[in-house]
């Protein structure tokens, strides 16, 4: 879907509609509402329904010829956006968290690896990878990813991932607001080249659909570059290695008790309904909060729920303050929160029981 800055949208995932203001990055623009306020909408829930002038589009295009530093889209510019739009802290995500991901790509004429870096905190992360290719420091990428979130800085056919002895990492993270600062990092990642020839290197995982195989960068395995041999750095993953099997055979020694099942609620109307023309909003917002509750009350009865994430998508927010509003005053003993955004981005409620 192509979508410009002007171009009256309207939301395929709620109801609303507004006008695109601005990009927020590659995927997400800001929709101004009818009631003056802007809010995030991946480009792929929307629909157009009437398009920018070309005078709009001329204008719109000035602009980013104006531009002078060419820099990755996923690099925030001060001047254009606000860091208060991705400020948003999801609860638990308070420590520096940083992994790195491989994801298999196959065609018809060869495999591609697809490499990610996946902020998975509530800081803000400035990067810079490189790669040691023969005595060579080449540089790959660099930019600022925004909380929780993940972006490709790479991709990679097997036969040039085989000429790469080690990928480099420098991370500094930051808020625009008060916190604890964190010192900056530097990671050095040994390419394990046998693993990706090895049946299950590539995994079920939080962050893709797609398998895939995830390293996390802030663990004790990945060290800095400073007074660290390659022997001391294959010594430490041999011992991480271990333990992590180790610890798998006690955990299927000494399994517990099932964990309690988390259930998913699509309260969106295409969802509920087959056919929902000639309903209003108000008549559909009626139909989705009488099926949260009836999904409420079958959760609360069952002997095995803690949790239930009710998705009821971004859109101008009148669902999920509705669903909100239920729980303040009809459920007032459970706890609620936003759902996780690695699954649900900011469009779920999860309800604890």
């Amino acid at each position: 879907m192509l979508v410009n800055i002007g171009d009256k949208v309207r939301f395929l995932d709620d109801v609303g509609e507004g006008i695109v203001t601005k990009f927020v990055n590659k995927t997400i623009v800001n929709v101004l509402m009818p009631d003056g306020f802007d809010i995030p909408a991946h480009i792929e829930n929307l629909v157009v329904i009437e398009q920018a002038s070309a005078k709009e589009k001329k204008a719109e295009a000035q602009n980013k010829a104006q531009e002078s530093i060419d820099i990755s889209y996923n690099y925030i510019d001060r001047e254009q956006f606000s860091y208060a739009d991705f400020a948003e802290d999801i609860e638990g995500n308070d420590a520096p968290s940083v992994f790195f991901a491989y994801v298999a790509e196959k065609d018809e004429k060869n495999e591609k690896i697809n490499l990610f870096i996946i902020n998975d905190c509530n800081y803000f992360l400035m990067y810079v990878f490189s790669s040691q290719e023969k005595e060579i420091h080449k540089y790959r990428k660099h930019g600022i990813l925004e909380p929780n979130t993940k972006f490709q800085i790479g991709s990679l056919s097997m036969p040039e991932i085989n000429e790469i002895a080690y990928f480099n990492f420098q991370f500094l993270f930051f808020k625009t607001k008060d916190y604890k600062p964190v010192n900056a990092v530097e990671r050095l990642l040994k390419i394990q080249h046998s693993k990706f020839y090895k049946p299950g290197c590539f995994d079920e995982n939080d962050f893709f659909n797609e398998k895939a195989l995830i390293i996390d960068l802030m663990s004790d395995i990945e060290k800095s570059i400073a007074g660290i041999t390659v022997e001391d750095i294959q010594k430490i993953a041999e011992e991480k290695e271990f333990s992590e099997n180790y610890q798998k055979e006690q955990a299927v020694k000494f399994s517990a008790r099932p964990e309690p099942e988390k259930w998913e609620v699509d309260l969106h109307i295409n969802q509920l309904l087959v056919d929902c023309r000639g309903l209003s909003n108000s008549e559909i917002i009626d139909i989705q909060i009488k099926h949260f509750h009836k999904k409420m009350d079958e959760a609360l009865e069952a002997k095995n729920v803690g949790k239930i994430v009710f998705i009821h998508g971004i859109g101008n927010g009148t669902l999920k303050n509705e669903v909100r509003k239920a729980l303040a005053e009809q459920y007032p003993k459970l706890k609620y929160q936003d759902a996780s955004f690695k699954e649900y981005g900011f469009g779920a409620t999860m309800v604890i029981l």
